[in-house]
């Protein structure tokens, strides 16, 4: 069985899981997929971060689509793009969230395509978004199919 989800990776105050799921035809849940075609029930890029620091902090995620919008797109709020961002605002400590976006099927790949967690940052209060330190890019392998 193919490893489906990445992570997690402990980076300076989060610790990072990233994976795509679809919704299963057959019983309506949402699962974990490694592939993805045209009939594929809404596929989501999910970034999950879990606040590994002693104090309250708010997140940011970005995803991206390192090759680009040719096989696979972000469906961010009716626009097509290869990059998308979440605010993940309020975490307490050891708190656990998602962020999410939808993809969308563009076109058959003859190889794996990388959906990967691109950046994470971290601020206290209303200060400045800080980059997060450590291993990322994070990200999995997705077929793409007809």
């Amino acid at each position: 069985m193919p490893v489906l989800r990445k992570g997690p990776q402990l980076l300076l105050n989060f610790r990072v899981t990233t994976w795509v799921s679809s919704i299963d035809p057959s019983s309506g849940q949402r699962q974990d997929t490694d592939t993805i075609d045209s009939g594929t029930t809404h596929p989501m890029h999910v970034i999950e971060v879990e606040n590994a620091s002693t104090v309250q902090r708010d997140c940011r995620v970005v995803g991206k689509l390192p090759n680009g919008k040719t096989h696979l797109t972000f469906d961010d709020g009716g626009t097509a793009t290869d990059t998308w961002s979440r605010d993940i605002s309020s975490m307490a400590a050891n708190d656990v969230r998602e962020g999410d976006c939808p993809l969308q099927h563009v076109q058959e790949a003859l190889a794996r395509e990388p959906v990967r967690c691109e950046e994470v940052y971290s601020r206290r209060g209303n200060g400045t978004w800080v980059p997060e330190t450590g291993k990322i890019p994070l990200g999995v392998q997705i077929n793409v199919q007809k």
